[in-house]
């Protein structure tokens, strides 16, 4: 019996894993793969039954097999001989699910699950055998039996065929693209997406207009490539191209020759000023620069700036020589910043006979498609007849009939990548098969299984493209060698084999000596196929290996060792690298990047044992993390976790000034989160910490910090004070560029300044009216300090009632915003632009815009000065008439400043307040006094001049109205004397104010 069931099993390529008992556990797919491993196991199983039914009586009577078979993945251990057998473990719940299936098969019958049923189309006939609930699995289990073996007249025969087929329809696509390239070689720019599922074609695609535009037009082709592996590591795919461009894949050893090979270049491409663009260039190749060459200084913001537009310019100037072709493929794997520079492409190159041309799976949707310049050529699946043509001219001569095309198409749902593969696969299927299985259909089943073949058929050669498929779809043979534990003449043979098999091609420039997966299917097929100690093992090995062996590769793509370390479970090892990779994001001004990288860093500190050393490095790892994320958007609610995280490891490592970092990050974050009570006490931290140890920098910031929050609580006098201080001491040390904030505390100090010298009425608090931070910002040439300046400028004209200055402001800032992606400083600008808007009559314009606004406002997690935008949406719905809405938008700015005990701007609140109950309620509301009082009183209490002149002129014309005593003149007269005196004689209040008296009348301010 057990001779019996190990023939048959050999007979169709299945592994006799185990006999216990009148038990027999057989695999088919292991150790080797076939593309119709579950026809296999149903044909033998069959077989089996029949067998054994033939031997002597007795025999035949005592062993009647009940057969289950099941499909899934396994893992599986080590193998030793035992008898007809060998003993092998496996892990997985398809050996299980076999077994309960074969537990309710009758005697002499083969029983099959739903994985395999599905597997098999109709190749057998079937009977429902019903749902069955088995122990172990949550759900009940269909089942089927299998009766018999369909017999279909069809044979195949195994006849490789070349990869490159024809390019079997795509008419239409194909014309869309030549009448493109007629547009580039007239001189207009046009950019190209095709998209499409993986293995639909648009690689093809993009290869056939390649083939044209260099064989018909002579055009320049530039290629570059996106990788999943760098999905997170800044302008990879452009670096990687850049270094081609610059070397020709050969890279010089000596720095100093690749610093002349890359001045060279630049000065060919008349990239000006090389002073500027050399260190650029050198910092994204990895090239030192040499000490005779002065470096300019730049911050982060204004070096990914530049960065951006040189390699924009480089493109150009290339285009501009000849017609090029920008091939990117794989956009769907880009990185935040290759992104941004395809948008810069997208952007700009309109006027430059350029065709950029990108692929890209659906699920990434750029925001540029509705462009003039901008086709879009969605790929859809071949339909039958193509997918059959598709099919035939795949098999070359193979002899198949047109039964077996057929179920190839059927098969392959009109997938090109699907279609050619199945093809291909039957064509090569060895003779001896075909024969066996005549009257079988032997299609694949999966796309996986075929692939899994395909690798199998390496032999000796499969552990090495596996080996090859941890480095990722395209990697280096110098790298993989050294990775590689046989023998040299191995390793050289099994990469030819490899090549042979057309698993793998060789790089377009020898030079590189690097390989490339034929299709990234083929690459997952052989890394999922390794077991995951082996996985676990090489990881470790080849990241070992980058880092001992290959110190360039180690700088320049730090993520990529982290990521090895990551795989190996070396988690303090990941956790080095990921820092480092976050840091190279930093310095090449690619924030999303970092943040990407010090998280997993973060997420692997959490898999080593916690103890101070631990905790002092994930404190390091939070404040990174944190501000990286908060770089657009201050609220970020993973950068206050990330800062929270760091203030409970403040409070485990106890205060040192090396802990003011996470102090300040939480103060930014709980500050524009509204909560200003928590603000205050963690900028009172941060100025004790720079107190004791006489740390000028952080002093500047702590008190910029506290006279900020203490600003927006509405204590004018004590906020007065910090951001004097703030001033003084950042102006002695203004050179200092290494603050903790994106802005600078000058510019923050004389921003809020110039806001209280007006609240206040005292010039002097603003040297007389002589602070210009916009000034101050652009000496220091910051972006966000620009952004931030002309921010709070388009707020203070706006209080002012100065609005077509606070529209010019506020347009500034947003231009900048945008520019620069500082996100949350735009929508602050367009809140502004909105109220100045409706100062200048264009309320409904203005409804649209700050109701826009404030949701965006409130969807990135900012609270602060919601009062003031309320308040502005208020007056902009009593302007157009929205009397109702009016009064709900006062009242909810009331109800936030006293929840948020933000009373910066409440009694201005009050006095709005005041004016609409008034207006609904006529001059007598006895509400509208009060609120108006209130305004009055609040203003006097704070210190706010201007506040109280407004509260008191409109009590003034409240009481005109209702007709009662003149209780007011005087006040306001001494008052407006007062704001004359002090240089504020041409302010618009103060003027209005004044006619108003003069005119004797109920007049609007």
């Amino acid at each position: 019996y057990e001779r019996s069931c190990a023939r048959v099993t050999a007979e169709f390529e299945g592994f006799v894993a185990q006999f216990v008992g009148d038990e027999v556990m057989v695999y088919f797919g292991y150790p080797k793969a076939h593309e119709n491993d579950a026809e296999r196991a149903v044909c033998a199983a069959l077989k089996i039954i029949g067998t054994v039914s033939a031997l002597p009586t007795a025999v035949a009577q005592h062993w009647r097999p009940q057969v289950g078979i099941a499909t899934g993945l396994v893992v599986v251990g080590d193998r030793i001989a035992k008898g007809e057998s060998w003993e092998v473990g496996v892990v997985g719940e398809t050996p299980n699910l076999a077994a309960r299936i074969a537990g309710i098969a009758r005697p002499g019958s083969v029983f099959i699950g739903a994985g395999t049923r599905s597997l098999l189309g109709e190749q057998f006939e079937y009977q429902d055998a019903g749902r069955h609930a088995f122990k172990g699995f949550e759900r009940p289990a269909q089942v089927w039996e299998v009766v018999s073996q369909r017999m279909v007249d069809s044979r195949f025969k195994a006849v490789r065929a070349s990869f490159m087929t024809r390019l079997i329809d795509r008419a239409d696509e194909r014309a869309l693209l030549m009448d493109r390239c007629a547009r580039v070689m007239a001189g207009a720019g046009q950019v190209v997406l095709i998209g499409g599922e993986p293995g639909i074609g648009k690689s093809r695609l993009a290869r056939d207009l390649v083939d044209r535009m260099r064989k018909e037009m002579s055009a320049q082709l530039l290629e570059i490539q996106c990788s999943p592996l760098h999905a997170q590591s800044a302008l990879f795919p452009l670096i990687s191209a850049l270094d081609h461009l610059v070397f020709g894949g050969a890279r010089p050893a000596d720095p100093a020759e690749a610093w002349t090979r890359l001045t060279g270049f630049l000065e060919e491409h008349e990239m000006t000023p090389a002073d500027e663009a050399l260190p650029l260039f050198a910092s994204l190749l990895s090239i030192a620069v040499p000490a005779t060459h002065l470096i300019p200084l730049m911050t982060p913001e204004r070096q990914r700036r530049l960065t951006m537009q040189y390699l924009f310019t480089l493109v150009a100037q290339i285009a501009r020589r000849k017609p090029l072709l920008l091939l990117l493929e794989d956009l769907h794997w880009a990185d935040p910043s290759t992104l941004e520079f395809v948008n810069f492409i997208v952007e700009r190159g309109v006027s430059d006979p350029l065709l950029a041309l990108f692929t890209t799976r659906p699920e990434f949707t750029p925001p540029w498609t509705f462009r003039p310049h901008v086709t879009v050529i969605p790929l859809g699946r071949l339909t039958g007849p193509d997918a059959l043509e598709l099919a035939w001219e795949s098999i070359g001569n193979a002899g198949l009939t047109p039964q077996v095309i057929e179920a190839v198409v059927q098969k392959t749902d009109g997938i090109p990548l699907y279609v050619q593969e199945y093809a291909r696969a039957i064509s090569d299927t060895p003779a001896e098969l075909s024969t066996a299985h005549a009257g079988a259909n032997p299609i694949p089943a999966t796309l996986h299984e075929l692939l899994l073949a395909r690798l199998d058929r390496l032999g000796d050669a499969k552990f090495l493209a596996q080996l090859a498929a941890m480095l990722g779809r395209e990697f280096s043979a110098p790298v993989l060698e050294a990775v590689w534990t046989g023998s040299s003449e191995a390793f050289w043979t099994g990469l030819q084999r490899m090549i042979e098999e057309e698993v793998v091609h060789a790089h377009p420039e020898p030079a590189q000596e690097c390989y490339v997966f034929r299709h990234a299917l083929l690459q997952d097929a052989a890394y999922e196929s390794l077991l995951r100690s082996t996985r676990l093992k090489f990881h470790g090995r080849i990241a070992e290996t980058l880092e001992s062996r290959f110190p360039d590769i180690a700088a320049s793509q730090p993520e990529l060792l982290a990521h090895h370390y990551t795989a190996a479970k070396a988690s303090f090892k990941a956790v080095v690298w990921w820092e480092k990779a976050g840091q190279r994001a930093n310095a090449l001004a690619a924030p999303y990047e970092a943040g990407q990288h010090f998280r997993a860093a973060v997420e692997q500190l959490g898999r080593m044992p916690q103890d101070a050393n631990r905790n002092a490095l994930e404190l390091r790892l939070q404040v990174q993390l944190g501000m990286s994320l908060s770089t657009f958007v201050y609220s970020a609610p993973e950068a206050g976790a990330a800062f929270q995280r760091a203030r409970d490891l403040c409070a485990l490592l106890g205060d040192s000034i090396e802990q003011y970092p996470v102090w300040l990050g939480l103060w930014s974050f709980f500050l524009v989160r509204g909560d200003i009570e928590t603000a205050i006490s963690l900028a009172e931290t941060c100025l004790r910490l720079g107190r004791e140890q006489q740390r000028m920098d952080c002093l500047a910031e702590a008190y910029s910090a506290l006279g900020y929050a203490q600003l927006y609580r509405g204590d004018f006098e004590a906020s007065t004070e910090m951001l004097q201080e703030c001033v003084r001491i950042s102006t002695a040390c203004e050179g200092a560029d290494h603050y903790a904030t994106p802005h600078h505390p000058l510019v923050a100090g004389q921003s809020l300044l110039a806001h209280l010298a007006w609240l206040t009425g005292n010039q002097s608090l603003s040297c007389d009216g002589r602070f210009d931070p916009i000034a101050t910002a652009e000496r220091l040439d910051r972006p966000f300090d620009r952004t931030y300046a002309s921010c709070y400028a388009a707020e203070l004209s706006v209080m002012r009632r100065r609005y077509a200055e606070g529209a010019q402001y506020a347009t500034m800032s947003l231009e900048l915003a945008r520019r620069y992606g500082f996100t949350l400083w735009e929508v602050a600008a367009k809140l502004h632009q909105a109220m100045a808007l409706n100062g200048l009559g264009r309320s409904d314009e203005a409804i649209g815009l700050l109701e826009a606004s404030l949701d965006a406002w409130h969807e990135k997690g900012a609270e602060l000065n919601r009062a003031y935008f309320l308040a502005g949406l208020a007056e902009a719905y009593r302007n157009a008439g929205r009397f109702e809405d009016a009064l709900a938008a006062i009242e909810q700015a009331y109800e936030h400043a006293e929840s948020f005990n933000e009373r910066f701007f409440l009694a201005e609140i009050l006095r709005l307040r005041g004016e609409l109950c008034a207006q609904r309620e006529g001059a007598a509301s006895l509400a509208a006094r009060a609120d108006l009082e209130r305004a009055r009183d609040f203003a006097e209490r704070q210190g706010s001049r201007f506040f109280r002149l407004r509260a008191l002129a409109s009590l003034y014309r409240l009481d005109r109205e209702a007709r009662r005593p003149d209780a007011w003149r005087e006040t306001l007269e001494a008052l407006c004397g007062e704001l004359a005196a002090g240089g504020f004689d041409e302010e618009i209040d103060v003027r209005a104010t004044l006619g108003l008296l003069a005119a004797n009348l109920p007049a609007s301010v």
